[in-house]
């Protein structure tokens, strides 16, 4: 009986230690969210400055700059950080740019995925919060 109430009393508190874990993933700002997507995606000099930025060809705007310096996280990490907003953002965005804007998405892709490792696991779902890639 004691080993009982031991054993539980153990697997409690690692529950515990588990969901404060989870609890204390730190979330990217949210400071762009407001951007309105569909007014950059339809906007070809707006597209293309972002990925110059991404590609390291030119200045970055501030929202730009903060998207390159999470998006290697993001990215490993399957996007755990990100809001739910971010998550929808970037499977409009990444799908925007694979059907309007080939070339430059495979040299995104080169650049920040060389092995084609993420966006492999982002087709097959299980990138980007366990969904399925929506048509934007």
């Amino acid at each position: 009986m004691k080993i009982w109430v031991l054993v539980v009393m153990s697997v409690m508190t690692l529950l515990v230690v588990r969901a404060e874990e989870a609890r204390s993933v730190t979330k990217y700002t949210t400071r762009y969210d407001h951007l309105n997507l569909d007014v950059i995606l339809n906007n070809r000099r707006l597209v293309m400055s972002y990925v110059d930025c991404l590609l390291g060809k030119k200045r970055c705007s501030p929202d730009a700059s903060e998207l390159k310096r999470t998006l290697p996280d993001a990215l490993a990490t399957r996007c755990a950080k990100c809001t739910t907003r971010q998550r929808e953002g970037a499977r409009r965005v990444i799908g925007h740019l694979e059907r309007q804007f080939p070339k430059e998405f495979k040299l995104l892709l080169e650049k920040w995925d060389p092995t084609g490792e993420h966006f492999k696991r982002f087709r097959e779902g299980a990138g980007f919060g366990q969904t399925t890639v929506a048509a934007s």
